[in-house]
């Protein structure tokens, strides 16, 4: 485990606000995380000594609403990252029950998010409505010119790394 800087029980706090809040803003229909949440969760995750979950913080999610974080540890030892949603029931870790399968497919939705097109491999240059602090974590500055930057960054779902260039907007 690596150095924690926040105890189990600020941690455990922190989540329940967290969930709780999501949870009561859509009581009747299935909630849905924002971007952000994720950067919240990862970020959580990190300071309580779990920073391989801090970097998968969709399946800590889907998890913990299923109530299995115990299962955590077979994500990661089978190498599935979040850039693995949305799963189907033959993608899903072997090792899983029927009944904890069809649980996390059931709350999966709630995670989901479009930036995984961001990554599929096709060659062609992706272009984002919103900022790229919502999907990459930037690493460094590669250069800069007379309409932006081009940073070197590590995506959030895959934890691949990728040049972005940031186009200064008029």
């Amino acid at each position: 485990m690596g150095d924690s800087t926040l105890s189990i029980a600020d941690f455990e706090r922190a989540m329940a606000a967290l969930f709780c809040s999501l949870q009561a803003k859509t009581s009747r229909e299935q909630f849905q995380f924002a971007d952000s949440d994720f950067d919240r969760i990862g970020w959580l995750l990190t300071q309580v000594g779990k920073p391989q979950w801090g970097h998968r913080p969709r399946t800590y999610a889907v998890l913990r609403m299923i109530d299995r974080i115990d299962l955590f540890d077979i994500f990661i030892l089978e190498g599935l990252k979040d850039i693995a949603f949305p799963y189907t029931d033959s993608r899903l870790p072997l090792s899983l029950s029927p009944t904890a399968k069809a649980r996390f497919l059931r709350a999966q939705n709630s995670v989901l998010t479009k930036a995984s097109d961001l990554e599929k491999i096709d060659g062609r240059h992706r272009h984002l409505d919103q900022d790229a602090d919502a999907y990459f974590n930037i690493l460094k500055i590669l250069g800069r010119g007379g309409s932006g930057e081009v940073h070197h960054v590590r995506s959030k779902l895959s934890l691949e790394d990728y040049a972005v260039c940031n186009v200064a907007s008029e």
